[in-house]
């Protein structure tokens, strides 16, 4: 979410989602209010206590986070300086929980400064943060990850939402098998085709250096119209109990065209996913570029 050396932030409002103020809160569902919350008392331990004691208390057991690549949560920030001078600030300004209510997600912009004392942030950014509630009503972070923009300092203080999706019965996870076949329609007919099937129109679309671009037809814009392999390979993915949200991760290999000599470039990628009337469809695509390995 703020990977820890990176930190997020920046805000447009989803034009069908529903704009909550801070005292209209109460007419949430309970779910929803819920996982606001514990954002925000997440942000507030990282205020009081540090990062490091922070994220160790709210991370699930196998939290996964970007350093680019997706790495297991709590033994990254273990490592981490317990008397780690910097400040992280967050907030989350979007929201979105399954029909269920176990699963959701939250994002919103974030600052470090790199000592609590100094003036001015050392940077932005946006993260965003997959959440789970236990069985003992305690929501954790299953994914925390984010990009870096430059700074934005006109951000809205209301939280917005997404109307949950349609619950599903299914056998098996099938959101892993959503990134296979969006590769495929890239390969046949350009990433912005695929997209242009396969997401959702609130489409929220995260590139680093970027302020995040809300909706499909403007995300379009930025990716190519013509067929390029471009590749999600999922390492790790899950759904809410209902199957009405889940998300899959792992690494997005890009080139201009299959068989192209010069070697993939690669990101880690985030995709969320809703079912709705007409079955899953993209809502939030994150992707960090994973620096290329200096040549020995």
């Amino acid at each position: 979410m703020h990977p820890s050396g990176l930190l997020f932030v920046g805000l447009l409002v989803v034009a069908c989602g529903v704009a909550w103020t801070a005292a209209g809160e109460d007419a949430w569902p309970a779910a929803l209010r819920e996982l606001v919350a514990s954002e925000r008392a997440f942000a507030r331990a990282a205020d009081e206590a540090g990062i490091r004691t922070a994220f160790l208390a709210y991370l699930a057991p196998e939290g996964m986070v970007f350093r680019p690549r997706p790495v297991p949560g709590r033994p990254a920030y273990e490592q981490m300086p317990a008397d780690a001078t910097a400040l992280l600030a967050w907030r989350p300004v979007f929201a979105e929980t399954s029909a269920s209510g176990d699963l959701g997600y939250t994002t919103g912009p974030w600052y470090l400064k790199s000592r609590r004392q100094d003036p001015d942030p050392s940077g932005w950014g946006h993260y965003v943060s997959i959440w789970r509630k236990g069985a003992e009503g305690r929501w954790t972070v299953l994914l925390d990850a984010g990009i870096r923009h430059g700074r934005a300092d006109h951000l809205l203080d209301t939280v917005t939402t997404a109307k949950s999706g349609q619950p599903a019965h299914l056998g098996e996870i099938p959101f892993s098998g959503l990134d296979a076949e969006l590769s495929r329609l890239a390969a046949v007919s350009g990433p912005a085709a695929a997209f242009r099937q396969l997401a959702s129109p609130d489409l929220r679309f995260y590139r680093d250096r970027a302020l995040p671009v809300i909706g499909r037809d403007r995300s379009l814009a930025l990716l190519p119209a013509a067929p390029a392999a471009w590749t999600w390979r999922a390492e790790g993915q899950a759904g809410s109990a209902d199957g009405s949200l889940g998300y899959s991760y792992g690494i997005l290999e890009t080139q201009t065209a299959a068989g192209d000599a010069r070697p993939a470039l690669q990101h880690s990628y985030l995709h969320i996913w809703r079912r709705g009337g007409d079955g899953y469809r993209l809502v939030l695509d994150l992707a960090v570029a994973i620096p290329v390995a200096p040549a020995s």
